[in-house]
């Protein structure tokens, strides 16, 4: 008995789901062809060889009618339908045609698209934004149009909920928006606060972090830029030292402040240990020139140190062609407009052959105007009577444990 009643319920269920989808579809039917008949009867007849690149609104619409009477799920159709009685002020329509098809096709990025344009025609930049979030989560990324203007309202204040809920739960598309808007965002300041939105919750990951200490630079704010890298990518044992990793323990970030290898052709550089059976084991920088012309430092680091005299220290070797224009560590300073000054603060002895291991040292002073930062190099030696004259370089030096430490 109680089986049967069982069965009699699965039974009933049954009919009332078949009931309902069939329902849903004479509905949808049934405004299919309410909208087409609405397209046919506010039109003309078309004529022979008309069609949707007629100049007239009202024969387009009339083929448009025609194309979704016989394809009533063509949310393509449907969305065509909706451009051409927004253009024409006819929002009931347009709003019935933009509906349809994001019923029949809700996530379609065509038809979210729509959707997003008619939100921001209304001015509800809320619904676009979130729109452009399920975009994104579909597509993985956005046109240029589009991340521009959601950064913008980042700007306007209208996205910062949506944007802070997407920091703190870490969604994936959080570190593209970031890129975009470190791009984009006009202000330093603004940039500033959007880091703040996504530290405030979850550390950020190297790219932001870098991105956001390059602007940083970009901008001449040296000292917060120092402040943030030391904060973000140099260890605890770093932090304290005036050169963190000038051991080459750890290799180069891209966040700008950390060394910077330019590798080009004919020489390259890498980071190796050196073998624990010597007296000098441990992490090395190295430097191949492999015979080419000389293009340019292809080791620098960018420090911000306050004015006051140092001493930069550290080991080196090299097996290396005799040159008559040899190799150097020099100190720069980087005055505010950005650019390295060409003439340097100091330099160590060069480096013209093949030299055993031993130790070099630079002393300098910082001076108090017009040198907010300062780059370290390996760079040629400073020579004015031979600076137009071609040099190539052959064979190889390492480099150990620089230090930098003030003179007392």
């Amino acid at each position: 008995m109680r089986k049967s009643k069982s069965s009699k319920q699965r039974g009933a269920l049954h009919w009332l789901r078949t009931a309902v989808v069939l329902l849903t579809v004479l509905v949808l039917g049934y405004r299919v062809v309410l909208i087409a008949y609405r397209a046919l009867m506010a039109a003309r007849p078309v004529q022979s060889g008309e069609g949707l690149n007629s100049p007239d609104p009202q024969k387009r619409l009339r083929v448009l009618g025609q194309r979704l009477l016989s394809a009533p799920a063509d949310q393509a159709v449907l969305l065509a339908l909706w451009r051409e009685w927004s253009a024409a002020d006819q929002g009931g329509l347009a709003q019935r045609a933009l509906t349809l098809s994001h019923t029949l096709a809700p996530v379609d990025p065509a038809v979210l698209r729509a959707r997003r344009e008619a939100a921001q025609a209304s001015g509800d930049a809320a619904t676009a934004d979130a729109i452009l979030e399920q975009l994104l989560e579909i597509e993985h990324d956005l046109s240029a149009e589009e991340w521009q203007a959601w950064v913008a309202d980042w700007l306007t204040g209208a996205a910062r909920g949506q944007l802070s809920s997407a920091a703190r739960l870490g969604k994936p598309w959080w570190h593209a928006y970031f890129a975009h808007a470190c791009a984009l965002l006009p202000s330093v300041e603004q940039l500033r606060a959007l880091d703040a939105s996504r530290t405030a919750r979850v550390p950020p990951v190297p790219e932001e972090s870098a991105c956001f200490i390059q602007r940083l630079l970009k901008e001449g704010l040296w000292s917060e830029a120092e402040t943030t890298w030391r904060q973000r990518f140099a260890g605890p044992a770093a932090r304290a030292s005036l050169l963190p990793n000038g051991d080459f323990s750890g290799g180069p970030d891209a966040s700008g402040l950390d060394w910077q290898w330019h590798e080009s052709d004919g020489v390259a550089v890498t980071r190796e240990s050196v073998g624990a059976d010597t007296r000098s084991s441990g992490p090395a920088l190295k430097v191949v020139y492999a015979g080419q012309r000389y293009q340019g430092p292809p080791v620098e680091r960018v420090l911000v140190l306050p004015p006051g005299a140092y001493d930069l220290s550290g080991w080196q070797s090299a097996s290396l062609d005799q040159t008559w224009r040899g190799l150097v560590w020099a100190v720069h300073c980087i005055p505010a407009a950005g650019r390295v000054a060409p003439d340097s603060l100091a330099q160590s002895e060069a480096v013209h052959s093949s030299l055993p291991r031993s130790e070099f040292k630079v002393s300098f002073f910082v001076p108090q105007h017009d040198c907010p930062a300062q780059s370290v190099r390996l760079e040629l030696e400073r020579d004015a009577s031979k600076e137009n004259l071609p040099v190539r370089l052959h064979g190889s030096l390492w480099f150990q444990s620089l230090r930098l430490m003030p003179q007392y």
